[in-house]
């Protein structure tokens, strides 16, 4: 028993996802890729970021910190926090915008591609109702239903 459990063990491939073995598979859905550009950080949170040991220490410098003035960096980073978010609020409105005008724009282009095939299929169904009758015709003429074909 312990031959066979081998002999499968070893024809096995070791590494099946190798760089070479990788596929690309394409959506199955047209435009499932389509969405909005990724959020940006807020550039009071930027800032912060890079200015904050200079606002502290400047503030360190000028003044001459007790222990009721610890919450000064606290109110830096409250108020930049609150700005950050006004800010991202303003990204996420324009986000939803852009996506809403993407997809509404897919809608009418989709909607105006059918609405040139549904004139088609109209042409082509006349096209069809006028040579079935012109077919009818031929087929019941010298028959009684001729006089019923040249009334409808």
């Amino acid at each position: 028993m312990s031959i066979f459990k081998r002999k499968r063990a070893e024809k096995q491939p070791q590494d099946t996802l190798r760089e070479d073995n990788l596929v690309d598979i394409e959506p199955y859905a047209p435009h499932q890729g389509l969405s909005a550009a990724p959020y940006r950080e807020p550039q009071v949170m930027t800032e912060l970021k890079t200015d904050f040991r200079t606002h502290v220490s400047e503030f360190l410098d000028k003044t001459s910190p007790d222990q009721y003035n610890s919450k000064f960096t606290d109110n830096i980073v409250n108020r930049a926090r609150e700005q950050a978010m006004r800010d991202l609020e303003i990204q996420r409105t324009e986000h939803y915008r852009v996506i809403e005008r993407a997809i509404t724009s897919l809608w009418r282009g989709d909607e105006h591609h059918y609405q040139n095939l549904l004139g088609d299929y109209d042409r082509e169904y006349e096209q069809i109702e006028k040579d079935l009758g012109n077919c009818r015709r031929m087929l019941h003429k010298g028959t009684a239903y001729e006089e019923y074909d040249q009334e409808v």
